[in-house]
């Protein structure tokens, strides 16, 4: 497997920082960005292996964003691995909105990484 490419979607710098820390030690590619607008620029300009994603956020919700990534990727046939990681959140409404899993704050990003990437090298 080549370097993975992660999408941060994350409002809080404190949590946007957590989540990059504990990602770098992987052998990944990582962009953070703070709403959901954000996230489907993102999205649209480039393919994204991971995408961590808060869902309430100013702009534009976690769950909105999922779904407009979703409608994005219908045409290409990709399919971006979507997990939400947030405090507050139900699992049917995030599988709804077109995600693959809900993890609750604070995130075992380890877990994260075994379960949806599990080829990806682990640096440290």
């Amino acid at each position: 497997m080549g370097r993975v490419k992660i999408l941060i979607v994350e409002d809080s710098p404190t949590h946007q920082k957590i989540a990059q820390v504990n990602l770098k030690r992987y052998d990944a590619e990582i962009r953070v960005v703070g709403d959901g607008l954000q996230a489907l620029a993102e999205a649209a300009r480039e393919f994204y292996d991971l995408i961590v994603m808060d869902l309430m956020m100013p702009n534009m919700d976690g769950l909105t964003a999922s779904r407009r990534i979703r409608e994005l990727e219908a045409s290409s046939g990709r399919h971006a691995v979507i997990v939400a990681v947030t405090a507050a959140g139900k699992l049917d409404e995030c599988l709804q909105a077109g995600m693959d899993d809900l993890v609750m704050k604070p995130a075992n990003y380890d877990q994260i990484m075994a379960t949806w990437l599990p080829d990806c090298r682990k640096l440290t």
